[in-house]
């Protein structure tokens, strides 16, 4: 009778390590998978070097847009459109990247108030782009240099807000272990499946221990 109890409690003892095992796998899929999905999917480009790539967007845009209101000659303008549609698209393209990047909630803020500040500087471009095609030019050079500067000067502030908590994240301990596994993604999976290895082995050696112990 004590034998056949001693196999039934080695029998839950190793089923129990068994569920612990695969909990552990499970857990550390889940945690890490958004950062691996991310870092794929955009290159494994860093969030630092998505918003810098946005902020050179944003300057480019300014100049184009400053050119465009100065200019005079048709064909000049219609050529700034074209380059300011560029830049444009290519942002739009950082900004959807970088929002697959973010992960904090501190980031996460900081990044919708940038859109909105951003999203109310295009509108104003637009409207003094438009003053300047209907004659109104020294209105819309005047929005150029004021209303539009002011605005322009609150995107990049908050694009600022955003890199500043991006760094704030990356120092932080989820931050520097997101970015450690991106850098060795290959070797930590390595690690990671040598290690529950090691750990099955383990656990089927103890089995047979217990195993011929209680025969």
């Amino acid at each position: 009778m004590k034998k056949k109890d001693s196999k039934r409690g080695a029998k839950i003892t190793v089923f129990w390590i068994g569920i612990s095992l695969m909990l552990v796998v499970f857990i550390v899929l889940v945690t890490t998978r958004p950062v691996i999905d991310s870092q794929e999917n955009n290159g494994r480009l860093s969030p630092g070097e998505v918003l810098q790539d946005i902020h050179t967007n944003m300057l480019a845009y300014r100049i184009a847009e400053m050119e465009r209101l100065l200019s005079s000659e048709k064909e000049m303008k219609t050529e700034y459109e074209n380059r300011l549609r560029t830049i444009l698209q290519q942002l739009k393209r950082n900004q959807v990247a970088l929002e697959t990047l973010l992960f904090s909630k501190e980031e996460k803020e900081a990044y919708e108030t940038f859109k909105s500040a951003w999203n109310a500087y295009l509108q104003e471009s637009k409207r003094s782009v438009a003053l300047s095609d209907a004659g109104f030019s020294q209105q819309a050079l005047t929005e150029l240099s004021q209303k539009l500067r002011r605005l322009f000067e609150k995107s990049d502030q908050t694009l600022s807000m955003v890199i500043e908590a991006n760094t704030r994240y990356a120092n932080s301990w989820s931050g520097y272990m997101a970015e450690l596994y991106r850098k060795n993604r290959l070797n930590l999976s390595l690690v990671y499946i040598c290690g529950v290895t090691v750990l099955l082995i383990l656990v089927f050696n103890l089995y047979d221990k217990v195993k011929k112990r209680c025969s």
